[in-house]
C-alpha cells in the first residue's frame, strides 16, 4: 500500500497497516475527532480520509477553542474488494478493514530455465 498524498497539522504519518490472508487492516489515530467529523471514501482505487473539527466553547473573548484536520489518500492494492470496506471510529481511533477480493490474483514463483 502506498501513501502518495497525505497531510495533517502535525505532519506525521498517522497510519498503521497490517495484512493477513483475508484483508488489509488500517488504523489511524485521530485524537479529538468523532465519527461525525470523519469522511471516508474510495476514489479511483484510493482510500481517502478527510476529517475536521472546530469547537469553540465559552461566552467571552477567552473562550476555549479546539481545531484539528486530517487528510490522507492511500493507494489500495488491486486485490481489495472496494465494495466491502468497513470502518469503525472509537475513542479517536479510526479502524478500516479492506477485505481481499475472492479470486484475487495469486502470486507464485516462476522457475527460470
Amino acid at each position: 500500500m502506498e501513501v502518495p498524498s497525505m497531510g495533517s497539522l502535525r505532519d506525521r504519518i498517522p497510519w498503521d497497516v497490517m495484512e493477513d490472508d483475508k484483508c488489509f487492516k488500517m488504523r489511524m489515530d485521530m485524537p479529538g475527532m468523532t465519527k461525525e467529523d470523519v469522511k471516508l471514501s474510495v476514489e479511483d482505487g484510493d482510500l481517502v480520509v478527510k476529517a475536521e473539527h472546530n469547537i469553540e466553547e465559552g461566552e467571552d473573548d477567552w473562550s476555549s477553542r479546539s481545531y484539528g484536520s486530517y487528510y490522507a489518500r492511500i493507494k489500495l492494492p488491486e486485490n481489495v474488494d472496494m465494495n466491502d470496506i468497513k470502518a469503525e471510529m472509537k475513542d479517536g481511533v479510526l479502524k478500516v478493514t479492506a477485505p481481499k477480493a475472492e479470486g484475487a490474483k495469486q502470486r507464485h514463483e516462476v522457475q527460470i530455465e
